[in-house]
């Protein structure tokens, strides 16, 4: 109940008198060339991490670089756990979450190596008492971003890849489009290919439907106005703190 508060307080931009960057085509077009440079680097050098010291060093990024902005930072006897029912979780395509009853950080043990220091830097965005979905992404890809290890570099790019997907259909032409999608490294496209493919074999259509419902209405009751589409406005915040911010490049 008392995590659940969160959802009632002022946001980000609110709490930290941020100026939320108009979303328009012209930035969106300089965000994608951005993006794609950087995700084409990452991914040509990406090798591998040690995923025993992960949880230790995303612990450190949140006590040093989140906590200012008005979060939590987590304890040595916080860990990341995985799912007693982790069949199930499969089988409606999540990743990961922060358990309910106990605030224990829950990573899906079915992630891929690529993707894992993102989901698990997401949700421990949670954890420190980050409430919008879309927020949470935008901690867990600085996360990635700022680190040392191409590898969990990657990892950040490639899971913001697939929201930059979507906006770059509803943002560019077709002719822009194919011209953009052209310059992704085939690495990229092909890990985000075979990570849909994966997903999709494992899931359970109708009880993934319920499951999404039921998410939608708890982040709906929560005061998350998107709801499930909150995942979406990820971009926004990179954007914006990209403005507001060093954007934790070296």
């Amino acid at each position: 109940m008392g995590w659940g508060n969160n959802y009632h307080r002022t946001n980000l931009y609110q709490r930290n008198d941020i100026h939320r960057v108009s979303y328009d085509g012209e930035t969106f077009r300089q965000f994608l060339t951005d993006f794609t440079q950087e995700l084409n680097e990452a991914a040509s050098e990406a090798g591998t991490y040690e995923r025993e010291s992960l949880e230790a060093e995303a612990k450190t990024f949140y006590s040093n670089t989140v906590r200012p902005y008005g979060y939590n930072a987590l304890r040595s006897w916080q860990h990341v756990k995985k799912p007693i029912l982790n069949r199930l979780f499969s089988a409606v395509s999540v990743s990961g979450y922060m358990g309910p009853f106990f605030c224990e950080t829950q990573v899906n043990s079915d992630v891929h190596k690529e993707h894992y220091p993102y989901v698990m830097a997401h949700e421990l965005a949670h954890l420190a008492g980050v409430t919008s979905e879309a927020e949470a992404s935008y901690w867990g890809f600085s996360f990635c971003r700022q680190s040392d290890n191409n590898a969990i570099r990657y990892s950040g790019f490639l899971n913001l890849f697939p929201y930059v997907l979507t906006h770059a259909r509803s943002f560019l032409t077709e002719e822009e489009y194919s011209a953009w999608i052209a310059t992704v490294c085939n690495k990229a496209k092909e890990d985000f290919t075979d990570n849909q493919e994966f997903w999709k074999e494992k899931r359970v259509i109708w009880i993934s439907s319920i499951q999404r419902r039921l998410q939608d209405l708890m982040l709906k009751s929560g005061g998350v106005s998107e709801g499930v589409s909150d995942y979406f406005g990820v971009l926004s915040f990179v954007i914006t703190m990209d403005a507001a911010t060093d954007n934790y490049r070296q």
